[in-house]
C-alpha cells in the first residue's frame, strides 16, 4: 500500500505549484495549451497558468473562431492615395468618406485626402467651387466664396456664401441708382436718385427743376 501511495504521489495540488506556463491538471503540471481548441489560423499561449488563443501578427478576427490575414498595420503599407482602416486593417481609397463642396474634387497624397478646385474655378473647396474671375466689366466683381460681405470686394455682398453685386438684379426702379454701402457688419443697399432730382410721390426720380410747385 505505500509502494502504491509512493508511485502516484501528486505533483501538483493547484497552479501555484507549477511553473507560469503550466496548470494542474489532475495533480500534474501539464501545458493547458494540449487540451484547448483554439479557431482556424490562431495561436496558444499561457498566460498565468491558462490557455490564451491568440491571432499571430499580420492577421486578425476572433481567436477562438478564425483569424484572417489583413492587408496593412499602418497606412504606409498602402499606396500612398490610400489609408489603412482602423479596424479593418484593409487598404481604403483615402478619399472615400471625404465630403468635398459642389463643383471641388478629392485628391488625396502621402495618405491625405484634400479637396482643391479645378483649375478653371476657385473658391473653397470644402464649401463651394465656381467658375473664376468674371469679365473685368462686369459688376459681378468675382465668384469667389465667402463667409460675411467684408470677404467680397467693394459694391458686392455675400449671398449663400458666394460674392455677388446686389444692383444686377434691377433692385432700383423710377431711375434711382443702386448703392452699396459699407456698413458693420454687414453692408446695406440703398436706391438712391441721381444728382439734382429727387423721388416724386409716384416714386419716380424726376430733375428738380421739373418738379410742379402746383400743390392743389
Amino acid at each position: 500500500m505505500l509502494y502504491y501511495s509512493l508511485l502516484f504521489s501528486a505533483e501538483c495540488v493547484n497552479d501555484l505549484d507549477c511553473p507560469s506556463d503550466r496548470a494542474c491538471v489532475t495533480n500534474r503540471c501539464l501545458n493547458p495549451c494540449s487540451s484547448e481548441t483554439c479557431g482556424l489560423n490562431a495561436l496558444c499561449r499561457v498566460v498565468a497558468h491558462r490557455a490564451q488563443c491568440y491571432c499571430p501578427s499580420g492577421m486578425q478576427g476572433d481567436p477562438s473562431t478564425s483569424c484572417i490575414t489583413v492587408s496593412c498595420q499602418t497606412h504606409d503599407d498602402c499606396g500612398t492615395e490610400e489609408i489603412c482602416g482602423r479596424l479593418s486593417r484593409v487598404c481604403a481609397k483615402a478619399c472615400t468618406d471625404t465630403s468635398c463642396g459642389p463643383g471641388a474634387e478629392c485628391i488625396a497624397k502621402d495618405h491625405v485626402p484634400e479637396c482643391t478646385c479645378p483649375e478653371d474655378m476657385e473658391g473653397n473647396p470644402y464649401i463651394q467651387c465656381v467658375k473664376g474671375v468674371v469679365e473685368k466689366d462686369s459688376a459681378q466683381f468675382t465668384n469667389k466664396t465667402c463667409r460675411v460681405d467684408f470677404d467680397c470686394a467693394d459694391g458686392s455682398i455675400c449671398s449663400k456664401r458666394i460674392c455677388v453685386d446686389p444692383c444686377v438684379e434691377g433692385r432700383c426702379g423710377g431711375g434711382q441708382e443702386c448703392q452699396v454701402v459699407n456698413g458693420n457688419p454687414m453692408r446695406t443697399i440703398i436706391c438712391k436718385c441721381p444728382v439734382d432730382s429727387f423721388v416724386d410721390k409716384e416714386g419716380i426720380c424726376t430733375e428738380a427743376g421739373k418738379i410742379s410747385t402746383n400743390f392743389t
